[in-house]
């Protein structure tokens, strides 16, 4: 699934982006306050001159600490440096002090966290419930649990095979079926089976190898009562029929449910459901750990329509009175919520690939008819993004079942081999068309890999999914064109952070792992940071390569990837993963800095903040050159000749693209400047009188 990047709808993380361009662009300023001082300060920090803007707002604020204009602008400076606790500080005060300025929204946006979270949950419907006391902890129910958790009902069984057949009944927005399941005991005289489906539908029959079983409902799940006499490794079949009308999406796909788009009278039908749950429209275990080796699916719809779903075609049957059933295979292991299916006026626009192994497939794009040129000029560069992947991670995961592409009545979902591609000719889809390169195709075609080839085995992790496939956006940029590009969008995803929950949330509630969508760009950020930890572009990529290759088809979760990366590198990683993905917060880069007198030398003082002891990570600093510095948690204090200057490199200086250095070991962090006292400043100019540098 890609981000929601609608800022008029779902804020999101678009706020601190905007926020950040606001330092950066010319903005008119409210009369109250100093706008002298302002103005002023603004200008040096346009020159990146930050501590001299520093100092002239902290000058005039000790004899007006109320001056809503100059607490505003600094922190306005200390956003540009990055110190995001300094800046909202500020913040808050100047809107304290009447701050009325035309960034208000944004400035109280960012320096109030309730605000923020707000409009991040937006959604009712998927009821959220979150404790503001402690850091807006996601507070599961008893709903939470019957679906999130591994309970013995649920692993008791293991599914090999299903075969889904929907019927789709448009005039009513209802549809009818069965899921008939081929399951392998894993225990001995399990008496008691846990299935899932939404409330709102009938079941109108469940039988046990063509014995109707008994069983009863609990919300959304349903318990089986079977008979003492099955032994582990027996396989059984199960067959659910049922019928109902499906949860409507409200915003699909982040909202989930259907689609029952109309357009001149015809129908065009989409199912998404990631977090929502597949069995929101069809019976199942309605866990991400049971991927079944293989499924058939089967769609019946009315006169006129074609269906498209997983895997490849098998066969179009008639089904009475014009209706026909359009069959597909799905030969892969297959995680549930990507199961899908589109109805609607379809084309289907072929054309062969060969795999990076020589295996022989094809691209299909499911096309309506009236958008033929448009796509065409959209797609043209697939080839090219399948052949960019291939050549990170390793063979397309699918070739069986093919590549497919489907205009969809929503925007982009990485449903398995049925990539829903909706509203993006025109670019409205939140991603940009990147030097003739739809990064929306890229972001979704790399979930092939990360999610639906190698698979989160709770919701808890999906980051494994977005952030991997986020990162892979940088990748692809940075094999078409080049290291300074990949930094620009990295710098420009770590803008999108918001560092409300941590990365990885709370295992077996089907945690809502999108509601502050870290998972897409700090999980990216986390990515491109280690990569600059591991500082071996070589064993870094091999780690992600080798990733894919040991966990192909299987469901996986944090600690599997841990494990897995520790491998190819000498340095402890543990530290590093604790901090980016299971605090809510960043490491921070605590500075102090003295500029020797009468010499062109500076003293720069650091170590990182909010860690672990044993952590260490690297950060870039120029001054009279590109200094990769590898810092710990206890301060180190260094001396820096032929300088007086430097700028550390932050995600808001990586974003504008000017720097072009080799920013090879840059990372995502927040700042926190504190100015050596005047004692501490007199002891450095004695330590260095008597080094006889004076």
């Amino acid at each position: 699934m890609q981000t929601n990047f609608h800022f008029m709808r779902t804020p999101l993380y678009t706020f601190p982006v905007l926020l950040f361009f606001f330092l950066f662009l010319p903005r008119s300023v409210p009369a109250q306050g100093n706008a002298h001082i302002a103005r002023k300060s603004r200008a040096l920090s346009d020159r990146m001159k930050y501590y001299k803007a520093l100092s002239l707002c902290d000058g005039w604020l000790a004899g007006h600490p109320r001056d809503p204009l100059v607490l505003a602008a600094r922190g306005d400076v200390y956003y540009a440096l990055y110190d995001l606790f300094a800046a909202a500080q500020d913040y808050r005060a100047a809107l304290r002090a009447g701050y009325d300025g035309e960034d208000t929204v944004f400035l109280r946006i960012f320096s109030d966290t309730a605000t923020l979270v707000q409009l991040l949950v937006n959604d009712p419907a998927q009821r959220v419930r979150l404790d503001p006391r402690h850091g807006y902890r996601y507070l599961p129910d008893h709903a939470d649990t019957l679906r999130g958790m591994l309970t013995p009902p649920r692993t008791c069984y293991d599914i090999v095979h299903e075969q889904l057949h929907v019927k789709v009944m448009p005039s009513d927005s209802s549809i009818a079926g069965s899921n008939t399941l081929r399951v392998r005991m894993t225990v001995d005289s399990c008496r008691r089976l846990q299935l899932d489906l939404f409330p709102q539908y009938i079941i109108d029959t469940v039988t046990l190898n063509g014995r109707i079983l008994s069983w009863h409902r609990d919300g959304a799940a349903f318990f089986l009562a079977l008979p003492p006499c099955l032994r582990k490794d027996t396989l059984v079949t199960l067959r659910v029929v049922y019928h109902g009308r499906p949860q409507v999406a409200k915003d699909p796909p982040w909202q989930g449910g259907f689609v029952w788009q109309k357009t001149d009278g015809r129908y065009n039908v989409g199912v998404a459901c990631e977090h929502l749950g597949a069995s929101s429209w069809w019976p199942t275990k309605d866990h991400l750990s049971d991927k079944p080796d293989s499924m058939d699916i089967l769609i019946t719809v009315p006169p006129g329509y074609v269906a498209v779903a997983n895997g490849h075609p098998t066969d179009t049957t008639p089904a009475g009175n014009g209706w026909r059933t359009f069959a597909w295979h799905v030969s892969y292991p297959i995680v549930n919520y990507n199961v899908t299916f589109y109805m609607g006026d379809y084309l289907d626009i072929s054309e062969p690939y060969t795999t990076i192994a020589l295996q022989r497939t094809q691209i299909d794009y499911y096309l309506r008819k009236d958008h033929l040129d448009q796509a065409r000029d959209y797609y043209r560069r697939t080839r090219t993004i399948l052949s960019d992947l291939e050549r990170l991670f390793g063979e397309y995961p699918f070739p069986r079942d093919g590549i497919g592409y489907v205009e969809a009545p929503y925007e982009g979902m990485e449903h398995q081999s049925a990539i829903a591609i909706g509203n993006a000719y025109d670019d409205t889809s939140g991603y940009q068309i990147y030097d003739g390169f739809p990064m929306l195709v890229v972001h979704e075609t790399a979930h092939e890999w990360w999610g639906n080839a190698v698979s989160p085995e709770d919701m808890a992790d999906l980051w494994l999914n977005e952030g991997l496939a986020t990162y892979t956006e940088d990748l692809f940029l940075e094999r078409e064109f080049g290291h300074e590009r990949y930094l620009k969008y990295v710098g420009q995803q770590m803008l999108m952070v918001n560092n409300i929950w941590p990365v990885v949330g709370p295992r077996d509630i089907n945690y809502n792992a999108f509601m502050g969508e870290d998972v897409y760009m700090k999980g990216a950020a986390m990515l491109h940071s280690l990569r600059s930890v591991f500082n071996d572009d070589k064993a870094f990529l091999t780690m992600l390569r080798d990733y894919y290759e040991k966990f192909r088809y299987r469901t996986v979760n944090t600690y599997d990837f841990i494990l897995h990366a520790e491998k190819y590198t000498d340095r402890p990683l543990r530290p590093f993963f604790y901090v980016y993905l299971f605090q809510k917060d960043p490491p921070v880069l605590e500075y102090s800095f003295y500029r020797v007198k009468k010499k062109k030398q500076l003293i720069l003082r650091y170590f990182w903040r909010g860690v672990p002891r044993d952590f260490s990570m690297p950060f870039l600093l120029l001054s009279s050159g590109v200094h990769r510095i590898m810092a710990k948690s206890e301060p180190t204090m260094i001396r820096i000749r032929d300088t007086r200057d430097f700028i550390i490199v932050t995600p808001g200086l990586l974003s504008t693209g000017v720097l072009k250095d080799d920013l090879r070991s840059s990372t995502y962090f927040y700042t926190r400047y504190v100015p050596f006292t005047d004692e501490e400043a007199a002891h450095l100019e004695d330590f260095l009188r008597n080094e006889g540098d004076e």
